[in-house]
């Protein structure tokens, strides 16, 4: 396969890991919350959905650079809310122990391809191929009423990059997060609030210079562990009978980072934005109450 399609392909997985669970914050009955419950209401929903949507993102090509691409694509969906494998609001990952307040689960999360030929900071440098993290996440609920919710995620990932022709594993991320959910209505909003801590192998994955690509406006960088970013996100779900229309902001800050100084760095704060539609056409008559 050529570049471009693995990029179509790794686009495809990611928009529809990043952006299609927000289906599953929609309940199969609508609830208005516009005045909270005074106890958790359990609402009902199907087992499994299954339909298709088409999200868009546009997004620097890494956190700090100063050009980006913008990418569209259609995708599947499929959402289970089995007991220890699930894909819903939360990502996709298995939960292995759960308790009133806390559940231990394995989650991932994905990032695109950029081939340094496309950006000016990385002329010649490697390719940064696509990517994704894996690990164990720690879930703390905080607060639960109904559809809203806060909950502390306290997540370790392992960083595996691939060119679709072998794998590296690239270091590790630590990246606790304070996450809030609220239903009004047909709505389902989300803020989240992070912060990134990495190895010095992942930081150097993307921002270290090698002296054998270093030039005069690019002085070579060895890219130290530790603070890495703070993230900002958020988004926002109206579901209308079988279709969901929805949108994700989310904004990185690499001030005071451990790599700030990187001669990748171009920029300190970094913007993505995606935007989704969604249609359900298959759905489990089976409904399960289980969170």
């Amino acid at each position: 396969m050529t570049r471009q399609t693995n990029g179509l392909l790794a686009v495809a997985l990611l928009t529809a890991t990043a952006l299609t669970p927000a289906l599953a914050q929609s309940s199969a009955e609508p609830v208005d919350e516009r005045v909270s419950p005074p106890a958790a209401t359990v609402v009902a929903k199907p087992l499994w959905e299954a339909g298709a949507g088409f999200g868009a993102i546009h997004a620097p090509h890494y956190p700090g650079a100063d050009q980006s691409h913008t990418l569209a694509t259609p995708f599947p969906i499929f959402i289970y809310r089995g007991r220890i494998l699930r894909s819903d609001e939360k990502g996709i990952r298995g939960r292995f122990f759960e308790s009133e307040k806390l559940t231990l689960s394995v989650s991932a999360s994905f990032s695109l391809p950029t081939d340094s030929e496309d950006n000016d900071a990385r002329e010649g440098m490697p390719d940064l191929d696509a990517g994704v993290e894996v690990g164990p996440r720690l879930s703390v609920a905080l607060a639960d009423w109904g559809s809203s919710s806060i909950t502390l995620e306290i997540p370790a990932r392992a960083l595996f990059v691939s060119d679709f022709s072998s794998v590296d594993h690239a270091g590790w991320v630590f990246e606790p997060a304070l996450d809030f959910r609220f239903g009004i209505g047909k709505w389902r909003l989300s803020a989240e609030i992070s912060s990134l801590w990495a190895t010095s192998k992942y930081n150097s994955y993307y921002y270290q210079v090698a002296p054998e690509f270093a030039r005069a406006d690019r002085p070579a960088y060895s890219a130290p562990g530790g603070y890495g970013r703070s993230t900002y996100r958020l988004g926002a779900l109206r579901a209308s009978g079988d279709w969901r229309y929805g949108w994700q902001l989310s904004q990185h800050s690499l001030s005071r980072s451990q790599v700030e100084d990187s001669p990748l760095v171009k920029q300190k704060t970094a913007t993505y934005l995606g935007l989704v539609v969604l249609w359900t056409f298959a759905k489990s008559k089976q409904l399960t109450t289980d969170k």
